[in-house]
């Protein structure tokens, strides 16, 4: 039972403190090193990729940038939890305690993100931006309709309502946090589980009509609030009836991902034409926005933006290489194709899912930003059991 607790403390730490969750993770990073190098069990369909990932992390921050490789630490070491031991793992138990988790942290959270929208104009929790805001809540939403579905098919029909309004309450602090990703994340992931459900016959055609309602009439609603409060929103509208196009509008749109593009896209011209090989293959470390030109981005020193955080794969390519990009979008295959290919017999058994939520939720809103999140340790670690659960159990 030590293992599950951990597991639960480490989930659970991340509502509370960034600092928290990173002394335990190491804590954790530290046992799975030692079983590591003990029994040298490398199971999992994610190992070899991460694996590259680390090292290539590692490696290019070395050769190019050393002044961020204790970080470089962090975004590329800390993966290896994905190993830790969950042999023996009672995963009924766990699985039942981290939804009660989950359910009662957005319960607690949601009069602190509506009390700091109403004094402050962002959904904040008590650690973070805004986005850590939406993603929490897009998990929290998601898990909340899950558990409404399970209730539903036991035939708990007014149980199951009141987790279906949980479920919306949760969809609005998505709306407030102000983050397209999380509206992305949601809006795809509630979708991609509405498809499993389907798949599965755990709901009929009518479930998954329902869904897709729900989520035109969220994303109307999110485009219409957005267009409202979100300055970039407000720009998008006057952009799509204007008959003159601008890169400055263009900025202010994508809040200057399109310039910083173009300075990723000239960076790479240029390894190209100066034949830097090792760049091309292992990238220039991370951050390497501290160091590397901003012809097109005038504003990056205002803002401190040391990442040409763009398109994920041009982003990624620029710190990690041609190695390290393989390595990412050989995870998300990974993924995506372990959930798409699952198969559950009933609705108690779908609920396993909620180990594979966070990390899903996670690979859709990295689109416009970057596969490293702080965060990202405890999601391999939860994909991990849930993958092992499945293929032990799954048909």
């Amino acid at each position: 039972m030590k293992k599950e607790i951990y597991i639960l403390l480490l989930t659970g730490s991340i509502f509370i403190s960034i600092s928290a969750f990173e002394i335990l993770l190491v804590l954790g990073l530290a046992y799975t090193i030692f079983i590591l190098l003990k029994n040298k069990n490398l199971k999992g369909k994610l190992s070899l990729p991460i694996f590259i990932y680390a090292f290539d992390t590692l490696l290019s921050t070395f050769l190019f940038n050393k002044r961020f490789f204790v970080k470089s630490i962090e975004e590329g070491i800390f993966q290896l939890i994905y190993f830790f031991n969950i042999e023996n793992t009672n995963f009924k138990w766990l699985r039942d305690s981290l939804i009660k988790l989950f359910l009662f942290a957005g319960i607690m959270l949601f009069p602190v993100a509506i009390y700091r929208f109403l004094n402050e104009r962002k959904a904040l929790l008590l650690w973070g931006s805004s986005f850590e805001t939406g993603h929490f809540y897009a998990i929290f939403s998601i898990i909340s309709f899950l558990v409404g579905i399970y209730f539903y098919k036991q035939g708990k029909k007014r149980l199951s309502y009141l987790f279906f309004l949980l479920m919306v309450l949760f969809s609005i602090i998505v709306i407030f946090s102000f983050r397209r990703t999380a509206f992305l994340e949601f809006v795809v992931g509630l979708f991609l589980i509405g498809i499993f459900l389907y798949k599965n016959h755990l709901i009929k055609v009518k479930g998954l009509a329902s869904i897709l309602a729900f989520l035109l009439f969220f994303s109307m609603s999110d485009y219409t609030f957005m267009s409202y409060k979100d300055y970039r929103f407000k720009e998008l509208n006057k952009f799509l009836k204007s008959k003159e196009k601008t890169n400055k509008d263009l900025n202010i749109i994508t809040s200057s991902r399109y310039a910083i593009f173009l300075d990723a896209v000239d960076i790479i011209k240029t390894d190209i034409k100066e034949k830097n090989w090792i760049n091309l293959l292992v990238g220039h470390g991370i951050r390497c926005g501290s160091y590397l030109p901003h012809k097109h981005d005038k504003e990056w020193k205002i803002y401190g933006r040391e990442r040409y955080e763009s398109i994920f794969f041009i982003s990624e390519f620029i710190e990690r290489g041609l190695i390290g990009l393989a390595a990412i979008l050989w995870m998300l295959f990974s993924v995506f194709r372990f959930f798409f290919k699952l198969k559950v017999t009933n609705i108690e058994e779908s609920l396993f899912i909620v180990f594979l939520v966070p990390l899903i939720l996670h690979l859709i809103s990295i689109t416009f930003t970057f596969f490293w999140d702080a965060l990202l340790p405890l999601y391999f670690l939860l994909f991990k059991v849930g993958e092992e659960y499945f293929e032990r159990h799954s048909i």
